[in-house]
Parts: C-alpha cells; structure tokens; sequence
C-alpha cells in the first residue's frame, strides 16, 4: 500500500525527476538543500548569510521545551554548501524569482516542479524531503538520538511518523547542476 499524504516521502528517484526539472542556479539550490538538509520550509526561507558558515548553517524554526530559541544548526554537505554560498553572496537570503522566498512561494515553486516531473499525491511536498532525509540517516546507521537532535524534534516520537518512508541510497546530485 501507498503511504498516506501525511507520511508521503521523495524516492531517490523522484528527487532525481524534480532536479532535472529546475530551471536555473536558484531553483537547484532550493532542492538540493531541501533533500540534503531534511529543514523545514519556514528554516529554508529565513535563510541569510549571516548565518551560513564553513559546511552548516544556523536556523530558527519551532520553539520546545528542551530548546526555547527554535535555533539548530543543518550540516551542509560540500554540494548543499556551495550552492548555498553562491546564492546567498549574490542576494544575501533565499529567494525565489527575484524575490525573498516565503513559504507561500516555495509551495507553489514545489507544486509547479513535481507537476513537470510527473510525481502527483506527495501531500505537504517540502515536508516529504524531510522524511527522505530522515529514512536514509536511519537506513545508514545514524543515531536516533542525534537524527532527532539535528531535525529539531520537539518530541522523540516524531521520528515514528518517517519509518514507513521509503529509503534513499543517497541524494542524487545531477552530472550538470544550473
């Protein structure tokens, strides 16, 4: 059986389908950090220079009880971290078109993409990289202590919404990125 909306997540393959889809250097680094990353859409908009640094980068998402400030750190990976550099150099925070990405715009940008590439039923699209991201660290060895450390679970039975979610042998990083 297929998983519901709420438990959808990206094959390797469809992410794979959603990078050839990108149309230029500001597209790419929205998926490749998204499926990289596992953050949340709100801690991809709020992105600045400020706070990239040498392979992570420092957000703010949802407050909890164990961390009052909502801010955690998403290591980068060489591919993620360059992109991320290049992009925010030239505009200084994530943007989308021309303009400051919000979550709004990133829906719409991901429902456009998984319409060109033919993947339909994902539910909140964003939400689905990170669960791709989250099986993969599981399949891989990874911590769960840590997974829920570095994905900002507010509670440790987060992580059991993501066990169905279909495991990625790793994220592919297309031969010719814009």
């Amino acid at each position: 059986p297929s998983p519901s909306k709420t438990e959808a997540s990206y094959t390797q393959e469809e992410i794979r389908q959603l990078l050839t889809q990108v149309r230029d250097a500001s597209e790419y680094t929205i998926v490749l950090t998204l499926a990289q990353t596992g953050c949340r859409r709100g801690e991809l908009c709020s992105l600045t220079i400020e706070n990239l640094h040498d392979h992570y980068a420092l957000v703010t998402g949802k407050p909890t009880r164990a961390n009052k400030s909502g801010q955690r750190v998403l290591y980068l990976a060489d591919e993620c971290y360059e992109a991320l550099r290049k992009h925010l150099a030239l505009f200084r925070r994530m943007t989308w078109r021309g303009n400051p990405l919000n979550e709004g715009m990133l829906s719409s940008f991901m429902r456009r993409l998984e319409k060109q590439a033919g993947i339909y039923e994902i539910g909140q699209n964003t939400h689905a990289f990170r669960r791709a991201y989250e099986a993969e660290f599981i399949h891989n060895g990874g911590s769960e202590l840590f997974l829920d450390e570095i994905l900002g679970h507010r509670k440790m039975d987060m992580r059991s919404l993501y066990f169905n979610a279909p495991v990625l042998t790793s994220i592919p990083i297309p031969e010719s990125a814009p």
